[in-house]
């Protein structure tokens, strides 16, 4: 008997033990508590999943909201997929932060979205003979557009600077006075500004790639011509193994001479055409 009554004990302990420790879980499980108070819910949907670029959040923070209250805006000019009367943003650029600062513009080009699907790509569902082979719905989603300068910018201080491009594609510009400029490989462009910019010496322009850049310095001037090459404005005289770019702000409208610009190393003027010059 006295056997009987220990394990009767026992059991009930062990019982005892699993309901307050059943009780415990369920508590914290159920109603656990937070510093603000109570959560009755492990996830609660608010909103449905951001297909764009959030413009404006209507809602205060701890403001108490109901069904159908607007709690986001999202930018309506931007989409790229159009369905059922809804738009948003499918398609996105993606790409490293060395990437970034070349970036120049971004854009969606509607030519899909917008397009009914009478003139679709895709036939099974529509007459053959409104499709066309133009750009106009040849998909179902707009196009992501990017703008990228992939030159990568070396600019001098004033006085006489020594700049060495890279072996890719570099925008080079020595700036005031006499600089001694090497571009390296890849596609170069040298700028000028202005006639301070004169006096500089590339050592290794190369006609096949490279260009001498003079918008800015004949706006300068006050020309804004079409053919400055066929007015004089733009001159090229050879000076030993070197041709010499120079600049006459009248053309052959005036009697003064051209002022030298810049020293091409190891190039005659005949190796050199209008393409090699951005004006």
């Amino acid at each position: 008997m006295k056997k009987f009554f220990s394990l009767l004990a026992t059991l009930l302990v062990l019982a005892l033990a699993l309901w307050i420790g059943r009780s415990l879980w369920e508590h914290y499980m159920n109603t656990p508590w937070t510093r603000d108070g109570r959560v009755r819910a492990d996830i609660i949907n608010v909103a449905a999943d951001v297909t764009g670029e959030v413009v404006d959040v209507p809602v205060r923070d701890n403001q108490q909201v109901k069904k159908g209250d607007l709690l986001m805006r999202i930018d309506p000019e931007h989409y790229s997929y159009v369905f059922d009367g809804f738009a948003g943003r499918l398609d996105h650029g993606f790409g490293t932060a060395s990437i970034v600062p070349k970036i120049t513009g971004a854009n969606s080009w509607h030519i899909n979205a917008d397009e009914p699907t009478v003139i679709d790509y895709n036939t099974e569902f529509n007459p053959a003979g409104y499709y066309s082979a133009d750009p106009f719905r040849s998909s179902d989603h707009d196009p992501l557009l990017l703008g990228l300068n992939l030159y990568k910018a070396i600019k001098g201080a004033a006085g006489r600077d020594s700049l060495v491009g890279t072996a890719g594609d570099d925008i080079i510009e020595g700036g005031p006075g006499a600089d001694s400029l090497t571009g390296g490989g890849g596609r170069d462009q040298f700028v000028y500004t202005s006639m301070i910019d004169a006096g500089d010496v590339i050592s290794d322009f190369n006609p096949a790639d490279d260009l001498l850049d003079v918008r800015t310095l004949l706006q300068s001037l006050g020309l804004n011509l079409a053919d400055p090459f066929a007015q004089g404005h733009i001159v090229c005289t050879n000076s030993a193994a070197n041709a010499v770019v120079g600049i006459d702000a009248k053309g052959t409208s005036g009697f003064q001479k051209s002022r030298p610009l810049v020293q091409l190393k190891g190039l005659r003027c005949d190796q050199l055409s209008p393409v090699n010059y951005r004006y």
